[in-house]
Parts: C-alpha cells; sequence; structure tokens
C-alpha cells in the first residue's frame, strides 16, 4: 500500500513540474528598459530622448501596447509630448518611443514624469519614473544658508558685474521672504555665466544672522558663520 502511495504522490508531483514549465514557456512579458531615468533639459531648451520597451517572446506580427501618464507625475503636462502607444516590429524582441521635454515650470528640486504600459494577454512590468531636472549650461553655484532665530531679518540678492539683480531672496528687495519661527535652513541653485558676481546679505537687526555659504561643484567659494553684524557684501568670479 506504502509503494502505491509513493506511486501516486511521484505521479502528482512530475504533474505539476510539467504544468509549471508549460506556463514558464507561455510566459509573455512587456516592460520599459528601466524603472527609473533621470531625464536632464538643458535650461531654456528642449530635450528629446528615444525610450526602449523589450517583451520576452517574438511574434510573426507586429504588436502594439499602450503607454499612459499616471496622474501622481507631477511634471506640468505642456512640458512634454509623447506617444500613446509604441510597437514592437514583427520578429523582434525590443520597440522604442520618443520623449521630448522642454524647459517649462521644471521646478529646482525637478519634476516627475511617470509612465506606464499595458496590453492585451500579456503581463507588464513596473511604471517608468523619468526624474526631469534641468541642466545648467553654465556654472551651477549653490547658496546654503542657515536660519538663526529670527530668519524674518534676512535679506539677500545677488548682483552681476553690471549691478543687474541676477538672484534674490524676495523681489521687489524686502525683509520678509521667510517667515517668523521657520527653522532649518534654504539651498539655492543659480546657474551664472562666467564673470564677476557680488553676493550681499543684510540683518534688519544688524547682529548677523545664520551662517551660509556659496559653493561651485562642491568647492566653497565664500563661508560665513553669521556673524556679520549688518550685513556684508561678498564678491566671486567664476571662471
Amino acid at each position: 500500500m506504502k509503494k502505491i502511495i509513493k506511486i501516486f504522490i511521484f505521479s502528482i508531483l512530475a504533474i505539476s513540474l510539467s504544468s509549471c514549465e508549460d506556463t514558464k514557456e507561455e510566459f509573455n512579458y512587456v516592460g520599459f528598459e528601466a524603472k527609473t531615468l533621470t531625464f536632464g533639459v538643458d535650461i531654456g531648451t528642449t530635450e528629446s530622448k528615444d525610450l526602449k520597451v523589450y517583451v520576452t517572446k517574438k511574434s510573426s506580427s507586429e504588436r502594439t501596447f499602450s503607454i499612459a501618464v499616471q496622474p501622481t507625475s507631477t511634471l506640468d503636462a505642456g512640458s512634454y509630448t509623447l506617444p500613446t502607444t509604441v510597437t514592437i516590429p514583427a520578429n523582434s524582441l525590443e520597440g522604442s518611443f520618443n520623449v521630448s521635454i522642454v524647459d517649462m515650470n521644471i521646478g529646482k528640486g525637478g519634476e516627475t514624469l511617470i509612465l506606464a504600459i499595458s496590453g492585451d494577454g500579456i503581463f507588464t512590468g513596473e511604471d517608468m519614473t523619468l526624474n526631469v531636472r534641468q541642466i545648467c549650461p553654465f556654472n551651477e553655484v549653490k547658496l546654503t544658508l542657515a536660519f538663526d532665530t529670527y530668519p524674518e531679518e534676512v535679506v539677500w540678492w545677488m548682483t552681476d558685474a553690471d549691478g543687474n539683480t541676477v538672484a534674490a531672496s524676495l523681489l521687489p528687495l524686502a525683509y520678509g521672504a521667510y517667515a517668523a519661527g521657520a527653522t532649518g535652513g534654504i539651498e539655492e541653485l543659480f546657474c551664472l555665466p562666467s564673470g564677476s558676481y557680488t553676493f550681499s546679505i543684510r540683518d534688519a537687526y544688524a547682529d548677523g544672522a545664520g551662517a551660509f555659504s556659496l559653493s561651485l561643484g562642491g568647492t566653497a567659494l565664500f563661508t560665513s558663520n553669521g556673524a556679520y553684524a549688518g550685513g556684508l557684501d561678498q564678491v566671486i568670479t567664476l571662471p
């Protein structure tokens, strides 16, 4: 009797394994080339890229799959152009589609464009997130400013060699850019051509404010511990 039971169990396992192998052979999958990609756009320009889609099984006829933008994307709808479908040619395992993004309403921290792919009778991969950010073609200068107890008392601005204001904490220039009681600090990025610039900072109570630094590519251009009394004007030269 035990021998009969063992033969029965072995038969069931053999059928199950055979079924799994059949499923594996029939498995058909489509997905994007990556889960995340960085998509850089030069300031004031448009950037286009061809993105890949792959399938696991070839077909004797071309296949078309749908592409949709997920509502959780933060990129402005008017900033991008892309097709609603992508086609895999016959007897091929890959296809491509073009995404074009213009530098419009891209925040300093970047935006996301999240894409989903779908099709009938096929398994689909994960969404692809395009991390969209501006690329500075010049010098990307970073200002790091730590708040003291009274952040509302600080104001700063930067001018070029001709006296034009290229950045400021608040325009028209005034105190109050940062709320009373705010904690932490801020980071600002400036995209500046080569030349000489003057960074100016003032404290309304004339006792200095939080520490700050200006850096280029991770290298410090100027640092202050915040003990600048009423304020200071610091010239920096960019290559």
